[in-house]
């Protein structure tokens, strides 16, 4: 019993030096900081280095930590080539041509590129639209052709990597400027060249694109359609970066390289490690993958050196060299995701299967408590997240996971097969893996719409989290009890071990379940406004607009257009360019050819679509809806203040924060302050998720 609750502690002292680590993190970014505190650490660690090791070695991380932030802080990551948004307004006024050399991709569809004029050498980040080429194009440019999106510092996480740019990139119409050359990437020539062996091995259509998805962990190569279908099923961390591809690969290269007769107990080991770096290397070093890698990397460093590691020093230690190596990546959606989902497996599934099944081991069981695990790890962070969850993903996972298991090793020797050109073996294998793939395809989607139960909680997505921390409380006191009666020796402990675990089986089926209920089922008479930090869809009267940038919620975005444009919408409006595809989209199914643009950019699209009338007009921030409502979207930082008072006439209405909830705005210190500037009572700041 007491096994339980141990394996929550490290056994390491470099795992408590990392928990250190971890707690400077978090006091130093929501606590102002004082040098004052780590004078005072500095002597505890004095005090405590003859007391107790484990404090010490938190304190020296916390310590360690602090001093990374005040060095950060007196020597700031701004790239010192960096091109300052000045210089480049300056270059712009002046009306000078300068050449764009790329250099690599720092992020996906975000490069690097070498800024030369006037013989002075800067750097800057360009956004790639065109993400299947292999090639990047040298581009010699007028700077006014230039243009310039900035990212606010508050939106952090995907674009935090901007900091060191200035918090921009820019974006360009290629046809505008000249490319006398081309350099090519390796990463994308090494995808390229891949894509041609599946296309050679005679995979087309729906089965090349879930093969590339599955080898690349990359959800982009599926049609919008299979990828929405497969993001309801909650099936779609199968075609992304995760762990499960990274350790199906180490499983299968381990199994190899126990097979071959020169390898001795360290090089079975190292093969497949180094194998599997090359690969995330290839992936551009996702954080799913990162945090499987490190895992396996400490796991197989422990058993050559002979030493012992538990679960959670995994999870500590990882978590301390994604935080210092990768401080972008650290706390994102994706890292909170691989982490709960692994959490759940590593401290939840062994006691679920003791708990529940104690006399049943099979594939069926272990599966079953192997997605209970996952979702219990998982569910708060996508209920937080998105307030929306697919309850039928436990099962749909216990088919697709296996399956999945089976078709990544056949894709992976096809391919390699296909590559050394070995006739008639690769031809017998492309058989079978297509076979697998058109099986997968036809699962994702048959199972997705008739078991994926996906279903949003919107504004109840606080009570759905209170309920799980309620489940989570009593799964604990019924491993506990199960765990204690196995340590008493009675005639019918079985009994009453097999009674707990159908309590707690009943206990896991019964909260989904509730929470399916207690779920919203999409309306098909949507509401007039939507918004979120990236976005705002306003549908008044017979006219539509859109504002924002459109750059994050693409997936709610194209289930606004499906609901809400139809023949009755006379007028549709788009603020920036991100957005013009959903206004193109809300155009088709609406009675117009007109479309109304804010953002210049958005005029190049004049000669690719010659039957829409494209007209100007300015921006909107100030809606009144049919019910008589007054809603006003407020940008903290970039709309000037007073601009937004001056539209205040009513004498109430909401004023949404476009910002996200982790931004340093908050909508109560506004509510606090709004009578000193000058907004009337009635008017309330919220955010936009409050809508």
């Amino acid at each position: 019993m007491r096994g339980f609750y141990l394996q929550f502690l490290p056994i390491g002292y470099f795992s408590y030096f990392a928990i250190g680590v971890l707690v400077g993190e978090r006091y130093f970014s929501l606590v102002t900081p004082s040098l004052w505190l780590d004078v005072v650490f500095v002597i505890m660690i004095v005090v405590f280095q003859w007391k107790n090791k484990k404090v010490f070695w938190i304190l020296l991380g916390f310590l360690a930590f602090s001093f990374l932030f005040w060095y950060g802080r007196a020597y700031p990551t701004i790239h010192v080539t960096a091109l300052s948004q000045k210089n480049l307004n300056e270059y712009q006024e002046k009306n000078l041509t300068i050449i764009l050399t790329p250099q690599n991709e720092i992020k996906k569809g975000y490069i690097l590129y070498k800024v030369e004029t006037d013989g002075i050498t800067h750097h800057l980040i360009l956004k790639d639209y065109h993400k299947k080429k292999y090639t990047f194009p040298v581009l010699k440019c007028r700077a006014k052709d230039l243009k310039i999106k900035t990212i606010r510092n508050d939106l952090g996480g995907f674009f935090g990597f901007l900091q060191e740019y200035e918090n921009y990139y820019i974006t360009v119409h290629f046809p505008k400027c000249l490319t006398p050359a081309s350099i090519q990437d390796k990463r994308r020539f090494l995808r390229f060249q891949v894509e041609k062996l599946l296309e050679n091995g005679g995979l087309e259509g729906t089965p090349k694109d879930i093969a590339m998805g599955l080898i690349f962990g990359d959800s982009g190569y599926l049609t919008s359609e299979f990828k929405t279908k497969a993001r309801e099923a909650g099936i779609l961390h199968l075609f992304a970066a995760s762990g499960l591809h990274l350790g199906i690969i180490l499983f299968f290269l381990s199994y190899i390289s126990e097979k071959i007769p020169f390898f001795n107990y360290y090089a079975s080991k190292v093969f497949p490690l180094s194998i599997a770096f090359f690969y995330i290397y290839i992936l551009s070093f996702p954080v799913s993958l990162t945090r499987a890698y490190l895992f396996a990397f400490l796991f197989v460093m422990a058993s050559l050196f002979f030493r012992k590691v538990k679960a959670i020093d995994l999870v500590v230690i990882t978590s301390m060299f994604i935080c210092i190596f990768d401080r972008e990546n650290y706390l994102t959606l994706s890292f909170n995701l691989s982490f709960s989902a692994v959490c759940g497996i590593l401290f939840l599934k062994s006691y679920l299967d003791k708990t529940i099944f104690p006399r049943w081991k099979n594939l069926l069981t272990e599966n079953l408590t192997l997605s209970f695990s996952a979702s219990l790890g998982t569910f708060p962070v996508l209920m937080f997240y998105f307030h929306a969850y697919s309850y039928g993903s436990i099962l749909i996972n216990l088919v697709l996971v296996p399956l999945t298991s089976l078709l990544l090793p056949f894709l992976y020797v096809s391919v390699f097969f296909e590559f050394i050109g070995f006739v008639y073996i690769k031809d017998l294998l492309w058989v079978f893996t297509d076979l697998l793939l058109r099986i997968q395809a036809f699962l994702s989607i048959w199972l997705g719409e008739r078991l994926g139960f996906y279903k949003e909680a919107n504004e109840k997505y606080e009570l759905l989290l209170s309920c799980y921390v309620f489940l989570l409380i009593l799964v604990f006191i019924l491993i506990t009890l199960c765990l204690w009666i196995n340590q008493k020796e009675e005639k019918d402990k079985d009994g009453k071990r097999q009674l707990l675990g159908f309590i707690l089986l009943f206990l896991l089926i019964g909260f989904f379940c509730l929470c399916y209920q207690i779920g919203i089922e999409n309306q098909s008479q949507p509401s007039s406004v939507y918004a979120a930090s990236d976005y705002y869809f306003v549908k008044s009267k017979n006219e539509i607009y859109i504002g924002g940038d459109c750059s994050f919620s693409r997936y709610k975005l194209n289930q606004i257009v499906d609901q809400v444009c139809d023949e009755a919408v006379q007028s549709v409006q788009t603020e920036k360019d991100g957005c013009f595809s959903f206004a193109l989209d809300c155009i088709r199914k609406a009675d117009t050819n007109s479309l109304y643009y804010t953002d210049k950019d958005t005029i190049q699209w004049k000669s690719f679509y010659p039957k829409i009338r494209f007209v100007y007009l300015t921006k909107k921030r100030k809606f009144q809806l049919e019910n008589g409502k007054n809603i006003v979207f407020y940008y903290p930082g970039f709309d000037p203040i007073y601009k937004m008072i001056q539209t205040l006439k009513e004498k109430q209405g909401k004023i949404v924060l476009m910002i996200p909830p982790w931004s340093i705005h908050k909508p109560e210190e506004w509510n606090s302050v709004k009578i000193q500037l000058g907004i009337r009572k009635g008017w309330t700041f919220i955010y936009p998720n409050e809508l």
